[in-house]
């Protein structure tokens, strides 16, 4: 069962420096994914959306593509599959909407990446566009459309078309596999990066970005302990690149935030040249936690 939605009138709105970020983030940005990524991941921070994707189509015909997603799963990714041509498909009909449609967990007659929750999906048009070039799925807990989700999808739907005027899907083609790959190393609880040739990184996940980026609220202890990270993940790299065999020793990482050990495989099997290099692994363990367990072990051997 799904009906169109109704928009709230009286909620805790967002501060106007959330907003005006996000907007400043919009008005410089020109790949359609980091938009999308940065509105979902807005939703997140600023709203009680638990699940949201964004799926967007080139204009006319065509399959919707999911570029951006948020709490959803692996597998809802995988499967989903959906073109501008299935005029009798519910996300179709509520694409031509002029407004939000609301959707009931337990009464959708049809596979979505939301999964177990009622949701709305919000066309994502230009004000003055007639035709929406894509949608905004959110998990919901009522028929009530949040005026900061609505402004969102406002936002979102004004960049897309505008992004959308001056290139077309080509350069987003791999977007849903490229979020089903981010999705699949983010379940895995050890830091996973992955780099070319030059030591340059292409892909990183989210405990990974822990150790090797810092927020801009991070503490100065946090920063110097990322600068280290990276200097000697790259010591690392430059080591394997020029030796012909395993690395003399494996070297101990700070973790920046205090925690567990944090542990991470570093494999590498990269073809240069033909030559295949032999594969290699460090550990990176939190040395406050290592200094602690060694004085602890000094203490019981006295």
């Amino acid at each position: 069962m799904h009906r169109s939605a109704v928009t709230a009138v009286q909620h805790p709105g967002v501060d106007m420096e959330a907003k005006l970020a996000f907007a400043e983030f919009l008005l410089t940005d020109t790949d359609l994914q980091a938009s999308s990524r940065r509105g979902i991941d807005w939703l997140a921070a600023h709203s009680t959306v638990q699940q949201a994707v964004v799926a967007v189509s080139e204009p006319g015909a065509g399959p919707l593509l999911l570029v951006a997603e948020h709490g959803v799963s692996s597998s809802a990714i995988a499967d989903f599959s959906l073109s501008r041509e299935e005029d009798g498909h519910p996300l179709i009909r509520a694409l031509q909407q002029p407004g939000a449609t609301y959707f009931e967990a337990g009464q959708i007659p049809f596979r979505s990446p939301i999964e177990g929750a009622s949701f709305h999906a919000i066309p994502l048009r230009a004000d003055e566009d007639p035709v929406a070039h894509g949608l905004l799925l959110a998990s919901a807990t009522g028929p009530e459309l949040h005026p900061d989700v609505a402004w969102m999808a406002r936002m979102l739907g004004r960049q897309v078309s505008r992004l959308l005027s001056r290139q077309t899907l080509a350069e987003t083609r791999f977007g849903q596999e490229r979020m089903l790959l981010y999705s699949i190393i983010n379940a895995v609880t050890d830091p996973i990066l992955l780099t070319d040739t030059e030591g340059k990184l292409i892909i990183a996940n989210t405990h990974a970005e822990k150790l090797f980026a810092a927020p801009e609220d991070a503490s100065e202890g946090w920063r110097r302990a990322v600068a280290l990270n990276n200097m000697l993940f790259s010591a690392a790299l430059s080591t394997t690149s020029t030796a012909s065999g395993r690395p003399a020793a494996a070297a101990a990482r700070t973790a920046p935030a205090a925690g567990p050990d944090s542990r991470t495989r570093i494999g590498n099997s990269a073809a240069t040249s033909g030559v295949v290099m032999p594969p290699w692994d460090s550990i990176m363990r939190n040395s406050a936690e290592q200094r602690i367990r060694s004085s602890c072990s000094r203490r019981f051997a006295r």
